[in-house]
């Protein structure tokens, strides 16, 4: 089974949010057939239900600039919780469930996806992981998310900065123990009222922009995951973008230049081959090839990242060819001295 969750806001007088309940019926209207069901949440139910304090009310938006309206709808504290209500529901490891924004009128490419059940079942076989998120690859962390965030919920290590943003919009998570436990740390992470609200605690690093605070957040988390191999999470992950959120659109990730923050000073000359593969026309898609190399410079070790993408006009053959060449190279220390 797979299950869209939705949430909009009604506006005055059943809260201080957009009215996007059309936008949400134009959702239904158009992926109605896509899924097995469509769950909507809005503020009120929320409430009686018991979960005021997701919507709850703040009295400015401060450098939530960009999200008008957040600050009256709990700074989306919400969004893991009626991801999490939904999956806790689901008995079968299989069963999925995918959340995606609803305002249509903004976006208006979200009514526009070809084959939306087919792409949720690929970007999901693609992660090779319970759950799937978008890149954002043009922002680093610390340009959407408050320093103070960083620091404590991503120990204020370099990574945590420099890491590629993720973009909370879409997302599939299918019934696992992993799922369940990324969301809890989100849920619980996005009640604690310094890390979602626009208040400037500690002075901003360089290069911060504005507060998308849900997605910072669970951007923040991704990356202590990814960082400290948490649940094997790979450290490419997640492999994926989409151009101008148009789930049509899919890219594969071709910087990966951050992970130099989480590579070891004693990894030296090693190399690493990721190889995924993917059917298209009778041809295997060798998508992606990182050759990680580090050498000692000034006493400190950098890390070199070479990313190859092959284009899909490769045989099958060439994903098994690929391990022969590599094995050619060497694989041991390369060390310069100055």
């Amino acid at each position: 089974m797979i299950v869209l969750v939705l949430f909009y806001t009604q506006g005055v007088p059943y809260d201080k949010g957009r009215n996007l309940t059309c936008e949400c019926s134009r959702m239904i209207n158009q992926y109605s057939s896509e899924f097995d069901k469509i769950v909507c949440y809005n503020p009120s139910t929320l409430r009686e239900m018991g979960y005021g304090e997701y919507v709850s009310e703040s009295d400015s938006t401060g450098v939530v600039s960009k999200n008008p309206n957040f600050n009256n709808i709990g700074f989306a504290a919400w969004k893991p919780l009626i991801i999490k209500l939904q999956l806790d529901k689901m008995t079968n490891p299989d069963d999925i469930v995918v959340y995606h924004d609803v305002n249509c009128s903004k976006y208006p490419i979200y009514l526009k996806y070809n084959g939306f059940r087919r792409h949720v079942l690929n970007l999901l076989d693609m992660a090779k992981y319970p759950f799937f998120v978008p890149q954002v690859p043009e922002y680093r962390i610390k340009k959407i998310c408050k320093t103070n965030v960083i620091v404590e919920l991503g120990e204020n290590h370099p990574f945590s900065y420099m890491c590629k943003n993720v973009c909370v919009n879409f997302m599939i998570f299918r019934k696992s123990n992993i799922s369940d436990e990324i969301l809890e740390e989100w849920r619980v992470a996005c009640l604690h009222k310094e890390w979602m609200d626009g208040i400037v605690y500690i002075k901003n690093v360089d290069g911060f922009s504005h507060h998308c605070p849900e997605q910072g957040v669970f951007s923040t988390i991704l990356a202590n995951w990814i960082r400290k191999g948490t649940n094997n999470i790979p450290k490419s992950f997640p492999s994926v973008y989409f151009v101008k959120r148009d789930i049509n659109k899919q890219r594969l990730i071709t910087d990966y230049s951050y992970l130099k923050y989480v590579m070891s000073n004693h990894a030296v000359g090693a190399v690493m081959l990721l190889l995924r593969s993917c059917c298209c026309c009778g041809h295997a898609v060798v998508a992606v090839m990182l050759l990680l190399r580090s050498c000692c410079w000034c006493g400190r070790c950098f890390t070199w990242i070479f990313i190859e993408s092959v284009g899909d006009s490769i045989p099958r053959y060439t994903a098994f060819i690929c391990p022969f060449i590599l094995c050619a190279c060497s694989i041991g220390s390369i060390k310069r001295t100055y």
